[in-house]
């Protein structure tokens, strides 16, 4: 319900006459918190199906594969994000990561060992190699635009010059 609370917000704009939004909250970015609450549920979803699968609270398995899910959804956001060229998914995609990496060296690293703790820091590896390639196409993407836009910015401006100085 949050997710689609957040695709309805993003399509809809909010009021202009409302006084929260022009006065608190003038870029609506309590949007994000929508997103940000619908990927905890998701996450919490995944972890309990994985928990009832396994049938173990907090074993090493368990653990890892919640390192998974992280870094996997950071990968699905950011991958997400590049395709619809969308800033925001971006950022929550990199703030995902942050919690993906300090899952991975300050609860993996100190209390697994073995194949569950290769999975986990594999996985994160990955997550960091994928968003590494799409923010790289990212700012090439946005350099190329930049300069398509370029020269239809020069002529305008050209124009206006030229209106400016004729009488």
């Amino acid at each position: 319900m949050a997710f689609a609370h957040h695709h309805w917000c993003r399509r809809h704009a909010p009021p202009t006459d409302s006084k929260i939004f022009s006065r608190f909250d003038k870029r609506d970015v309590s949007a994000s918190l929508l997103l940000i609450g619908s990927l905890v549920a998701a996450f919490c979803a995944l972890r309990s199906g994985i928990w009832l699968a396994l049938g173990a609270a907090a074993t090493p398995t368990f653990n890892s594969a919640q390192t998974v899910i992280i870094t996997t959804a950071a990968a699905g956001i950011m991958i997400l994000g590049y395709l619809q060229r969308n800033k925001e998914l971006r950022n929550i995609a990199i703030l995902v990561t942050l919690i993906g990496m300090g899952k991975v060296f300050f609860h993996d690293l100190l209390l697994m060992n073995g194949m569950p703790l290769v999975i986990g820091i594999f996985s994160f590896g990955l997550t960091a190699a994928v968003q590494s390639v799409v923010l790289g196409r990212w700012q090439s993407r946005s350099a190329r635009e930049e300069q398509a836009a370029a020269p239809a910015a020069e002529a305008a401006a050209a124009t206006s010059m030229k209106e400016a100085t004729e009488p």
